[in-house]
């Protein structure tokens, strides 16, 4: 599952008559991968563990010694090893952790794929089946009892880089292997899986493995407990338990693998706000290598606190563009994470996004970004235009109601009409979620419209994925962002001051939704 490309590959290189070394960390579906493509080939696949008790003699074969005793070194007396029987009946030949493997052990493959035959001492010459070939595999990031390999060895075997799936495909994999597990929970545990890849403390991240074990462990740990599936405590154990042993720390990290590990369930799955006035949700594209650059989107949904801070709810990796239908997965998320209600929910306009918020939270206001629609505004116009155009968009934006904007707005479309039609269709197409936010008091527009707190996050996102160009893999991408959100606040919330005159505004949103606000006890 996830694994066309490679696929293709190991396909199109086995045909051509290579040799083959997948490199790639444990749970990437290598051993799945080439059992489909020996059962396609209609080919044995020999299976061989690779270690340091694997020997020249273990991985050809030996004589019995009893028949030789009674009968001598007789060709019917040799009991064929994993690699003479692959030879003769042209079979595939996998052997796991190739880097593990004596160096005399691996001479005797670089013969077999070099000459395609082996010389077997008091048996004789063993040809290799026109169809027989050699797939190896490694953990090029395991350091421990492995060995480095041999340019003799690259120079006989086409390389192919196994990576993890994407988030989508883990998903669907935890789904297949975890049959209790609700996607709320499959979600959370792919993320958080995903998140030790991420982890600048960490060397070696989880596979899929711990999703899964994950996924499984906290349903049985809930009904044993009697508590929630939903409950922090359960997750936070499960967590613990599962993935503490799959991960590696760098060797300058001063805490331990728990204490790595409760961090990041703290920050992924932390109990969030009820309510939170305003939530901005947006997509980042960030540019990965994956066989070929292409653009994957990045999920931010930031939040303004009733005390007036902002709170960075999470990130989440996306494929193909940006969809009113993951947005439906990471709303849903953050309503499983305890966000109630919320009053506005400020987006770019995406098409379908006001019945997906609506969905999930049914009386908040689906508010379009002022910044979105003016920026907007001017990559469709000419530089030599955007004083003038600043100039005639702010009447709109400042209106004391929604009549006084459009004709405002009416006034632009006569002006510039003419000569920037798309101008004036891009806000017409918007306009039913541009004028929510002119019915209220002004306190609360100037919180809608003071993006200054989530204009200076993207722009040090921008300014760190500018930096790269484009990213190896997905992980890559989200350790960047995760880093970048670390450097602002060491509890990874991205904390700061949304605005300095915030009692005016909680006021205002007090009275504004009195029959939704939280009791002052409650926060």
């Amino acid at each position: 599952m996830g694994r066309q490309r490679e696929l293709e590959l190991v396909r199109a290189a086995l045909a051509s008559g290579a040799h083959i070394l997948l490199e790639g960390p444990p749970g990437t579906g290598k051993s799945t991968l080439l059992r489909q493509v020996a059962a396609s080939r209609h080919a044995e696949f020999v299976l061989v563990e690779g270690s340091a008790e694997l020997t020249p003699a273990r991985l050809v074969g030996s004589f019995d010694p009893a028949l030789v005793l009674e009968q001598g070194y007789r060709t019917e007396n040799f009991s064929d090893g994993p690699l003479v029987r692959a030879m003769r009946d042209g079979g595939l030949l996998y052997v796991e952790e190739l880097n593990r493997v004596p160096e005399e052990t691996i001479n005797v493959l670089l013969t077999v794929m070099s000459e395609g035959e082996i010389n077997v001492p008091r048996l004789g010459r063993v040809a290799a089946d026109e169809s027989f070939r050699l797939v190896a595999a490694m953990n090029p990031y395991d350091s421990v009892g492995t060995s480095r390999l041999s340019m003799a060895l690259y120079d006989r075997t086409c390389r192919i880089a196994v990576g993890y799936q994407d988030a989508e495909h883990e998903r669907q994999i935890v789904q297949l292997s975890a049959a209790r597990a609700k996607p709320a929970l499959i979600a959370e545990a792919v993320e958080l899986t995903r998140a030790t890849r991420e982890h600048p403390d960490l060397r070696s991240g989880a596979s899929v493995r711990g999703a899964i074990d994950y996924a499984r462990l906290v349903p049985e740990l809930a009904e044993v407990r009697a508590v929630p599936i939903g409950d922090w405590q359960a997750g936070l154990d499960a967590a613990l338990t599962t993935l503490s042993g799959r991960v590696r720390r760098h060797e300058s990290c001063q805490r331990s693998a728990d204490q790595v590990i409760e961090e990041m369930t703290a920050r992924l799955s932390r109990p969030l706000d009820e309510v939170y006035p305003v939530i901005f949700i947006d997509a980042i594209v960030v540019k990965v290598r994956d066989g070929q650059v292409a653009n994957r989107p990045i999920y931010a949904a930031i939040g303004v606190s009733l005390d007036g801070e902002r709170d960075i709810l999470g990130l989440w990796a996306g494929q193909g563009g940006e969809g009113a239908k993951f947005w439906m997965a990471v709303l849903t998320d953050l309503r499983n994470r305890g966000v109630k209600d919320t009053f506005f929910v400020v987006c770019d306009g995406l098409k379908g996004l006001p019945e997906v918020v609506s969905n999930v939270w049914p009386e908040a206001i689906v508010q379009t970004c002022i910044i979105h629609l003016i920026r907007n505004t001017f990559r469709l116009t000419s530089r030599k235009y955007w004083d003038e155009l600043k100039r005639d968009l702010k009447p709109i934006y400042t209106a004391v109601n929604a009549t006084a904007a459009r004709a405002a707005f009416d006034e632009l479309a006569e002006k510039w009409g003419q000569r920037y039609p798309a101008v004036v269709r891009l806000w017409d197409n918007a306009w039913a979620e541009f004028i929510p936010f002119l019915d209220y008091d002004v306190e609360i527009r100037r919180v809608l419209c003071s993006t200054n707190a989530i204009e200076s996050l993207n722009a040090r996102y921008r300014r760190a994925i500018k930096a790269r160009g484009h990213f190896p893999s997905e992980q890559a991408a989200m350790k960047c962002l995760y880093l970048v959100t670390r450097s602002l606040d060491p509890t990874g919330q991205g904390r700061a001051r949304w605005a300095m005159r915030w009692k005016p505004a909680l006021n205002a949103f007090s009275i504004t939704f009195a029959d939704r606000f939280p009791a002052a006890e409650t926060y």
